[in-house]
């Protein structure tokens, strides 16, 4: 995007990121009501699968290509294409073996989905390359034109998903999947014959000029091992971090039954969000980052890099702490209250977002340090899991997540500490760290205001009379409790401390406002918005007093410049 706002693009990709993210966020709600109990344990155990494979299946081809269109002439630009969705049908094709139910490796209950057969191998051969959809476009600047592609994608999925679940049976669920990986696969088809054709000239700074000559035969093997030497040690890496993020979910689905294990993987839901933030802002900047490297602009690299991460915390850090605080009316008013034990987890996970907000992978990426990060997430790994092994034996489901919490900021830190030795940068110029603890400062206190009105007595009197139904909210809430309490060992009745994870209040406060609050009612709905507006308000308000509103409103609307003053500029 030589002349494009890299503003407009990142928002544009987040936007559209965005809706995906919440017709997925939505599809269970409707799924669950749809499917009966074990049909629906079935699709998340397929989906956690399903995550696995798409951590290893993918190795890096994908993302390397942000790394190599914008230098690279027409002719290997089709090359480079052609070379990465081939590679990714193979390797989609032993995926599917893989995760099929021939495995003895996988747990019994991932084996025993219906339809285990014929689906993973079927989808997953598919998925895998069609997951190319979802990089192609901007990767060759067409940021407009991947946005369209992710909305339409989005709405056919969720209603393909949805109409096939009409019938009650997640065997048609899964045909349905089947089908829609196929389309997606022959869109992508379309995209590369659109890059066979693509003469527009592209300079190796991604500003334009001249094209080069295209390469010879004999060079289509030498750029395959060059994007494989690039792309092998970057997708290890990520297979390994994307990997550490699900083995709390492996955790839960081994150590618990599947009802639990439904429950902790809605509380998981918040991270996918924040990946799509990072991943979207990384698309809009990727190509631009490879042009500043190609010129050893380090100084241009880094401003981006700060710029990219001050807005995304503007947003980020304020919607991961109100998640938290509203994380029982979320899981109440969406999952309904029988998935209440993942409030606690959504909290967990919250504040091992926290500690990612701020990242510079996308400086890792354009700087080759691929083989370092293979390293360290080769060691946390097995530390992940380890953790989130030690977390449920001594707190049930939300300890589970422990080994998230533990590893997410250790790999961070990993990943500032080797930007830092490859730029000679030192860690405290890195970034402006001043303004993001400011930042999260302002984002912790707007939540204090936020918890006072959900804890305030006035609400336990008003909230009760609001509904007639309080004292069947409450004994449905209490249900769930002694279930949860029976289920992790601790006896008929709840714990304090369980009670208090779960609900945000010890049993004696059984019929104040925290408990009736989570009853899926227009009380609890009311609630829950005016504890968000008073946040936000607080949010701004904190925001203008710490003297950085101004400055959120500017970068915001902040425009990139062009290829011919990034430097300077940045």
């Amino acid at each position: 995007m030589p002349d494009a706002s890299l503003r407009r693009g990142a928002l544009t990709l987040t936007a559209a990121g965005m809706f995906d993210f919440a017709l997925q966020l939505l599809l269970p709600v409707a799924l669950v009501r749809l499917l009966p109990a074990p049909a629906f344990a079935d699709y998340r155990l397929a989906w956690l699968a399903i995550g696995a494979a798409m951590a290893l299946a993918p190795l890096g081809l994908p993302r390397s290509l942000f790394y190599f269109l914008p230098r690279a002439g027409a002719a290997e630009r089709a090359v480079y294409v052609r070379n990465t969705m081939l590679l990714l049908l193979l390797s989609g094709a032993c995926a599917g073996l893989l995760f099929g139910p021939w495995n003895s490796v996988l747990p019994t209950s991932l084996r025993g989905i219906a339809g285990a057969a014929w689906f993973l191998p079927a989808f997953l051969t598919l998925w895998v390359a069609a997951s190319l959809a979802e990089f192609l476009p901007s990767a060759r600047g067409d940021v407009g034109r991947q946005a369209r592609l992710i909305v339409a994608l989005a709405v056919l999925r969720v209603a393909a998903i949805a109409l096939a679940a009409l019938w009650g049976r997640v065997e048609l669920v899964f045909a349905a999947l089947v089908a829609y990986a196929a389309f997606k696969l022959a869109l992508v088809v379309g995209e590369v014959r659109r890059q066979d054709t693509d003469v527009e000239p592209v300079r190796s700074d991604g500003c334009g000029g001249p094209p080069r000559p295209p390469p010879p035969p004999s060079a289509h093997e030498s750029l395959l091992r060059t994007q494989l030497a690039y792309a092998l040690p970057f997708g290890m890496a990520g297979a390994l971090f994307l990997l550490r993020g699900q083995a709390d979910q492996w955790v839960a689905a081994a150590l618990f039954p599947p009802a639990a294990f439904a429950a902790f993987s809605i509380g998981a839901v918040i991270m996918p969000l924040v990946a799509l933030v990072r991943t979207s802002v990384a698309n809009a900047i990727g190509a631009r980052l490879s042009a500043l490297e190609a010129r050893r602009d380090v100084a241009g690299m880094l401003g981006l890099n700060q710029r990219a991460n001050l807005a995304v915390a503007f947003v980020l850090l304020p919607v991961l702490v109100l998640t938290a605080v509203l994380a029982a009316h979320i899981v109440a008013l969406v999952y309904t209250p029988a998935f209440l034990a993942a409030a606690a987890v959504m909290r967990v996970n919250c504040l091992a977002l926290l500690g990612v907000a701020v990242e510079v992978s996308t400086l890792t990426l354009v700087l080759n340090q691929g083989r370092y990060l293979l390293a360290a997430d080769a060691l946390l790994l097995p530390l992940g899991l380890a953790a989130g092994i030690g977390g449920a034996v001594l707190w049930g489901l939300p300890g589970a997540a422990l080994g998230n919490l533990l590893t997410l900021g250790a790999g961070n830190a990993f990943s500032f500490w080797r930007v830092a030795r490859a730029t000679g940068v030192p860690l405290r110029r890195l970034q402006r760290w001043g303004a993001l603890l400011r930042i999260l400062a302002c984002a912790l206190a707007a939540a204090v205001p936020a918890l006072l009105l959900l804890h305030a007595g006035m609400w336990d009197a008003a909230l009760h009379a609001a509904s007639p139904c309080a004292a069947a909210a409450d004994a449905t809430l209490n249900a769930t409790l002694n279930a949860v309490s029976v289920h992790l060992g601790l006896g008929d009745a709840p714990s304090p401390l369980l009670h208090t994870a779960l609900v945000g209040a010890p049993p004696s406060a059984a019929l104040a406002a925290p408990p009736m609050s989570m009853a899926p009612g227009s009380a609890s709905r009311l609630e829950a918005v005016l504890a968000a507006a008073l946040y936000t308000l607080a949010y701004l308000l904190l925001l203008r007093g710490a003297g950085l509103l101004a400055e959120a409103r500017s970068l915001l609307g902040w425009r990139a410049p062009s290829c011919r003053t990034a430097a300077g500029e940045a």
